[in-house]
C-alpha cells in the first residue's frame, strides 16, 4: 500500500496514477478532492481529505489506514507549494506557512509512517525542488524549506538503515500546475 501526500493534483496526481498503473493500492491524503476520472478509472485509489499540516489528523489517519488496508510499502511526501515571493515582502506568518507545508509535514507525516514502514522494509520518498539548490527564484521560504528535505532523508537513513527504509530525494524543477 503506498500513501501520497497531495496526490490530487499535479505532480501527486500523476505519482498516484504510476503506483495505481503498477498495482499499489493508493492512498491519497490531500485537503483537495482529486479528479472523478481519477477515483472512477483506478479501483485501488482511494482517498482521505485531510489537512496534512494538521498532525493529530494525520496519526489518527494513517491508523486507520493501515487497519483497512494493511502495512504501509510506499510513502510518498509531495505536498507543497510556495505562498512567497521576495525576502522583502514575506511575512513571519508566510515564512511559517512555507516551513510547515513543505518541510514539517514531511517530518510529522513521516514520523507516524515509520513503525508500518519498519515491517515492510518500506520506502519514503520526498519531493523537492530545483530550489533547495540553486534558489534565487525569489521564493526564499519556499527554498529553505525544500533545502531541509535531503538533510531530514540522511538523518533518517542514518536512523532507519538497519530497518530496511529507505529515504530519497527527487528535486524537480518549475511546473506550471493545474491550479497556479
Amino acid at each position: 500500500m503506498s500513501i501520497v501526500t497531495g496526490g490530487a493534483n499535479n505532480i501527486g496526481k500523476e505519482i498516484v496514477k504510476q503506483l495505481s498503473d503498477n498495482g499499489s493500492t493508493v492512498i491519497i491524503f490531500d485537503i483537495d478532492k482529486p479528479e472523478e476520472k481519477i477515483l472512477n478509472n483506478y479501483s485501488n485509489v482511494y482517498t482521505y481529505n485531510i489537512d496534512v499540516t494538521n498532525h493529530q489528523e494525520v496519526r489518527e489517519t494513517i491508523r486507520e489506514v493501515i487497519s483497512r488496508f494493511g502495512e504501509i510499502n510506499n510513502l510518498v511526501n509531495c505536498v507543497g507549494g510556495s505562498t512567497t515571493t521576495r525576502v522583502k515582502d514575506t511575512s513571519p506568518e508566510d515564512f511559517r506557512e512555507n516551513i510547515e507545508l513543505n518541510l514539517e509535514t514531511a517530518f510529522f507525516v513521516t514520523r507516524s509512517a515509520l513503525p508500518s514502514l519498519k515491517k515492510t522494509s518500506g520506502s519514503v520518498v520526498f519531493i523537492s525542488s530545483i530550489n533547495e539548490v540553486f534558489g534565487g527564484f525569489s521564493e526564499t521560504a519556499y527554498s529553505i524549506a525544500k533545502a531541509g528535505l535531503p538533510v531530514l532523508a540522511r538523518d533518517l537513513t542514518s536512523e532507519y538503515a538497519d530497518d530496511g527504509v529507505r529515504f530519497n530525494v527527487v528535486r524537480l524543477g518549475t511546473i506550471i500546475g493545474e491550479n497556479p
